[in-house]
């Protein structure tokens, strides 16, 4: 564990950084963990939240996976979030662990020069295979009515 992982948890603040994808999930669950702590009307008794130092915080910067794996392995955050898992080697080697995040999809859209509309009842129409790699390519030039 990182000198900065051991203060924050006897510490005022969490500190993470990384994937820009990951944000969304990250940032709902801070303000989660700030409601639960805070202003909660629950009974957090046993949870863990309870125990943790009056204050602490949990913050996340969005900087990008590289960046909060550069981040992490010099001990300048807590955690890092990334797109790429490391490889088990790496793990063991620069000490770290890892667990599955959160899922998602990646989907791309297509700006097809002189095209006035897209179709979605025509299936396949916008596939990868049937417009992204030839439109790249040149092969399409505009999409038929």
């Amino acid at each position: 564990m990182s000198a900065h992982a051991e203060q924050a948890i006897g510490g005022q603040e969490i500190t993470g950084a990384g994937s820009t994808f990951a944000y969304p999930i990250i940032s709902e669950w801070s303000r989660a963990y700030d409601r639960a702590r805070f202003e909660s009307e629950y009974h957090i008794g046993g949870s863990g939240l309870d125990s943790a130092p009056p204050g602490q915080r949990f913050t996340y910067e969005a900087v990008g996976s590289f960046a909060g794996m550069l981040r992490v392995q010099s001990g300048q955050v807590d955690f890092a979030a990334s797109d790429v898992p490391l490889k088990s080697e790496e793990l063991a080697k620069l000490g770290l662990g890892q667990f599955p995040l959160a899922t998602g999809g990646v989907v791309a859209a297509v700006n097809i020069a002189g095209s006035s509309r897209v179709s979605s009842s025509s299936p396949g129409r916008c596939s990868p295979t049937s417009s992204l790699a030839p439109s790249r390519l040149g092969t399409i030039r505009r999409s038929s009515p």
